[in-house]
């Protein structure tokens, strides 16, 4: 094989080699980005679900103190706590 053919090879297998350690690169930073992403979405998510679990269940209920019993109940469960 000639010097100007291996050089060519050589020139091609480097730029591919480039190539291949920029997108490996670009796709590190996005598994970073992603993950933390997704973690914010699902609190986000827990707690809309706790709001709309909460105003659900206080729909129509005109006692204060009846508010107030469900409101305890909806953070002991939401927090974990047994009665």
């Amino acid at each position: 094989m000639d010097k100007s053919r291996r050089n060519r090879i050589h020139r091609l297998v480097s730029g591919l080699n480039k190539t291949r350690r920029t997108q490996a690169k670009k796709i590190d930073i996005l598994c970073r980005d992603i993950i933390p992403a997704h973690d914010n979405f699902v609190r986000y998510l827990n707690s809309f679900r706790f709001a709309v679990n909460f105003y659900e269940s206080i729909i129509g209920i005109d006692s204060l103190d009846r508010i107030l019993e469900i409101a305890g109940e909806a953070i002991c469960s939401d927090i974990g706590v047994l009665n």
